[in-house]
């Protein structure tokens, strides 16, 4: 008889372990997508506080420059010039890559750029905008992911009350 009761309570023992390891793993997967989660929003602030600061400019594409990346494939740099509110010239580098070119020089193209940064200027639209969000974006579902998929899994195993655990 003491030897039935003492391999009932190493298994209570294995299952009492087992469960508080699932809820170990289960609980890390839903820090893990909290933090992705704030690591997100962060990146959203920083998204929307750069889109609210930029300003909108005509520019003139003044040269076209093939450039290579670092694995060689080749890459055109568009440098356009516009002018800046305090009436200076500002001459940056837009990218492209498209076969034929997108722009020849002389062609007149709306930018958007950062007054603090003006060398970084991007064309002027929703697609150029939208670029800014990829990454908060794609971060923000795979942290939701992350903190579902534990909530999820504590439904689907339903334990009859939390003193089981």
């Amino acid at each position: 008889m003491g030897r039935g009761k003492q391999r009932q309570s190493t298994a209570d023992g294995e299952s009492w372990a087992a469960r508080h390891f699932v809820l170990i793993i289960l609980g890390a997967f839903m820090l893990v997508g909290i933090i992705l989660l704030v690591v997100a929003g962060l990146m959203a602030s920083n998204a929307r506080a750069v889109l609210d600061r930029e300003r909108s400019a005509r520019g003139r594409v003044v040269d076209v420059e093939q450039r290579y990346d670092s694995e060689d494939d080749p890459y055109l740099a568009f440098v356009v010039e516009f002018l800046l509110p305090s009436e200076e010239m500002q001459r940056s580098e837009m990218y492209g890559s498209s076969n034929p070119p997108a722009y020849a020089i002389g062609d007149s193209v709306d930018i958007r750029y950062d007054p603090l940064f003006p060398e970084a200027v991007r064309l002027d639209g929703p697609g150029s905008a939208a670029t800014e969000w990829v990454g908060p974006v794609l971060l923000g579902l795979i942290g939701a992911g992350f903190t579902a998929a534990p909530l999820l899994a504590l439904l689907a195993i339903r334990p009859r009350s939390w003193r089981d655990l």
